[in-house]
């Protein structure tokens, strides 16, 4: 009985921490996340006299005014080849959008990211097979390339060696595989799950073919249509608020150049570091996170109470063992730690079938988070923080329902 109350109760909180873990505290599978920040504005406003055509999220509203991580093209082109604190920008498409694909004659959809051609270069990720983007596939000119997840591969293409070099037909044009991703990368934004990255020239010219236009000058070109994520590795030595000097300033004569005249509502730029990735998730459910954190704690507060007072009963039912033992020159503490020694077994026993109740109760918890229209594609494994903190629940619960019986016998 012991234990299967207080595998409930440490299941249900090593399922919530595995989810808060994967959201909001577990740092990118990429070189270095640290090192990484995220290029930002913010306006009073909507800032109608620089951007035409936002896409992607933009956060706040109101008083708070509006904050997003989209730029235009030029503004990223000026940020990497200017400035003297990142050793390398890279930019994404701010939507990820699904495409059909035909493979074999079969038809598929996936979610293709659109990326800079030094994407992977900047985060250091490698691939598994083949090869990743290269910036001279990230030209208009350049023959369709793509990197595919390791997902895709395993479960579309069967983990074919042959698969890069493959061609498939994307919306109805022939575009090459030249690698495959690693399988725990899956971008910067978690939860995501894209199943094709493709050069931002290539995204943009599909957005503009699907848009009507003849090429994908709009996205490239206008500087007033802002649809790129732009990430910088800092340089050895540079902070993160000399970095947010340096080009804030090229930021102010990017906009000078658009509008001439002052104006109030003109947009501010910010970094931010995204070692964990992107935030849109920890805007999403950090809060129903934590308060489910603090409703299963309360559960696991309550079982501890049941099991303290089943151990108080079978402690009144030792009195005789235990007035044998200090008969026999037992010290107090020696008992004491004798019967928190047999709790905390149990708590650790309960804690082993506590991982097995996590595993279905993380299962459930990831189908409630992807109930809305987004898709969401978080991998809640038992890694060594969930184990950790299974650990740190065994330990203080065993403390907790066998402090009480300890002193009482």
């Amino acid at each position: 009985v012991v234990i299967v109350s207080l595998a409930l109760g440490i299941g249900a909180n090593t399922a919530i921490f595995s989810a808060i873990d994967a959201v909001m505290l577990r740092l990118l599978p990429v070189q270095d996340p640290q090192q990484l920040v995220m290029l930002e504005w913010h306006a009073k406003d909507w800032p109608e006299k620089y951007v035409g055509d936002l896409e992607g999220s933009g956060f706040g509203g109101g008083d708070q005014g509006l904050t997003s991580y989209s730029f235009a093209y030029p503004a990223f082109q000026q940020f990497r080849d200017q400035n003297q604190v990142f050793s390398t920008a890279f930019a994404f498409a701010a939507n990820s959008d699904k495409v059909n694909l035909g493979i074999d004659g079969r038809a598929e959809s996936t979610e293709i990211q659109g990326v800079s051609g030094n994407y992977f270069a900047g985060l250091g990720v490698q691939a598994v097979l083949g090869r990743t983007l290269l910036p001279e596939d990230d030209s208009e000119s350049a023959p369709p390339a793509a990197v595919i997840s390791y997902k895709f591969w395993m479960q579309q293409l069967g983990g074919s060696p042959q698969a890069a070099g493959k061609t498939m037909v994307l919306n109805g044009l022939p575009i090459t595989i030249v690698g495959v991703a690693p399988p725990d990368f899956f971008g910067l934004e978690p939860g995501s799950s894209p199943g094709l990255y493709i050069p931002l020239a290539k995204y943009s010219a599909e957005q503009a073919r699907h848009g009507g236009t003849d090429s994908g000058m709009t996205y490239l070109k206008d500087p007033k249509v802002w649809w790129a994520g732009i990430v910088g590795r800092l340089e050895p030595g540079v902070s993160r608020q000399q970095a947010q000097a340096e080009l804030a300033v090229l930021f102010d004569q990017n906009l000078r150049a658009e509008v001439s005249t002052p104006d109030p509502n003109k947009p501010v730029l910010q970094l931010i570091p995204i070692k964990q990735g992107l935030d849109s998730l920890r805007r999403r459910f950090s809060t129903s996170l934590l308060l489910l954190m603090m409703m299963v704690g309360a559960v696991m507060l309550i079982a501890c109470g049941n099991v303290a007072a089943l151990l108080l009963t079978r402690a009144s039912a030792r009195q005789r063992e235990i007035a044998v033992r200090l008969s026999l020159g037992a010290r107090r503490a020696r008992l004491i730690r004798q019967l928190l020694t047999e709790s905390t077994l149990l708590a650790f026993c309960g804690g082993a079938l506590g991982l097995v109740v996590a595993e279905w109760a993380a299962k459930a918890l990831l189908t409630l988070l992807s109930s809305g229209r987004q898709q969401i594609n978080l991998q809640l494994h038992l890694d060594t923080n969930v184990l950790v903190f299974t650990a740190a629940v065994c330990i203080v619960s065993g403390i907790l329902f066998g402090l009480a019986p300890a002193l009482r016998a």
